[in-house]
Parts: structure tokens; sequence; C-alpha cells
């Protein structure tokens, strides 16, 4: 942890072969949680992971686990998800017209709420909704399709949350290209959370963790 910043790997990214030796690097590098993405096919190109595979990762680590919902109807897997392990369950705001209702649910449930907003999404969404959230994740690329660059244009849209958000403890996150040089520039849009997957595993963890706390460190 970097200051007030949280470092969120998402084990998308991770390299089945390897994957327990990964989230065990992973935690010795000093991530604050995982970040855990189920893709469906439909709301996004990708299928992905469900809760048995999520229940796989809470067996391995006691790191907090955020689960990353992109799924039409994510009411319909917010219940499996926490009992499968989830500390955090984001969905997005697009995939649902029950946007309230779900972010009751999980923390009825037990965990913490949020939601996701993909690149065209408006922050005004979040509007009326801020008093039940624990945390609001960007989306800087389009979810679920691979390589692809940061948009820069979510840097405007990044401040104008934080600015929306004002002196709420609501977590600001981003999602997507997360580097040692983009990081910089969300953290000093107002993010104080970043989920990195391909960036953060390819290579030596440690390293890349260390190059993204110091982005970081100057971004202050």
């Amino acid at each position: 942890m970097c200051g007030e910043f949280k470092l969120t790997p998402s084990v998308f990214a991770a390299d089945l072969a390897d994957f327990a030796e990964q989230v065990a690097q992973l935690k010795a590098s000093g991530a604050d949680m995982l970040h855990f993405d189920v893709m469906d096919g439909r709301f996004v190109e990708r299928i992905a992971f469900g809760a048995d595979h999520l229940r796989m990762l809470r067996a391995m680590t006691e790191l907090p686990i955020e689960v990353h919902l992109m799924v039409e109807r994510p009411e319909d897997c917010i219940a499996s998800m926490i009992e499968a392990g989830a500390d955090i369950v984001v969905f997005h705001v697009e995939a649902t017209t029950r946007v309230l209702s779900c972010l009751r649910r999980i923390r009825a449930l037990g965990a913490k709420a949020g939601v996701a907003l993909s690149p065209a999404t408006s922050e005004e969404s979040l509007r009326y909704i801020v008093d039940d959230l624990d945390k609001v994740i960007v989306m800087t690329v389009n979810p679920g399709e691979g390589g692809q660059s940061f948009v820069t244009g979510m840097l405007p849209k990044i401040r104008k949350i934080r600015a929306l958000l004002g002196d709420s403890p609501v977590d600001l996150g981003v999602d997507g290209s997360v580097d040692a040089q983009t990081i910089k520039l969300c953290a000093e849009a107002g993010a104080n959370v970043f989920v990195s997957g391909g960036y953060l595993l390819k290579g030596s963890i440690a390293a890349n963790m260390d190059s993204l706390r110091a982005a970081l460190s100057e971004a202050g």
C-alpha cells in the first residue's frame, strides 16, 4: 500500500499453470486485495470464472477479494459470489435496471458494494446512489475485450467523479491498461484504487509492484 492508495492485482491475467504461486507472490509483494473478474459471454464477449473458481481462490489467500461482475442480470449471482468468499462485489450499472436493489442486497449479505462504469457511461448515473456505495470503478478500456489501449478520455471522468464523491469514504478505482505511466495519471485525477493485470503479472511481480508504487509516490 502507498499512503491511501491501494493496488489490486487482477487474477484474470495470472498463469493458470502457476496460479497458486502467483497468488502467493502477489501477497508477498504487498497487494492490498485481489480483483476477480466474472464474465458471462453476453454482457462482454469473454467467459471467465464462476463461484467455484472464487471458492478455490478464497482457500488460497486471506487477502480481501473484489469480485467484478461483467454479466447481465448481476442480481442473479450476487448471493453465490458472497457465499463463495467475495468481500466486495462490483457490478455494471449498464447491466441491470435494479442498481439500487443490487447494492442494498450486497450489503445486506455482508459484503461491500460497488458499481463499475464502462467508458461511454456518464458519471451522472452515480448521483443518486452515493450513499449506497462503497466503491466506484471507472473502466479505462471497454470491459471484457483484450489488447486495448488506455482511454485517456476517462481522466476528466475520474476528476468529475472525485468531485461528485466529495468527502464521502467511497473508494474510486480504475481498471484497464493500468501500468507505471497510466497509474500516475489516474492518481493525479483522483483515483485511489488501481486494478492491474497484464502489466503486473508479466515478468517479475515484485519489480512491477515496486514500479507502480514508485509512480504513485510521484503522484503523491
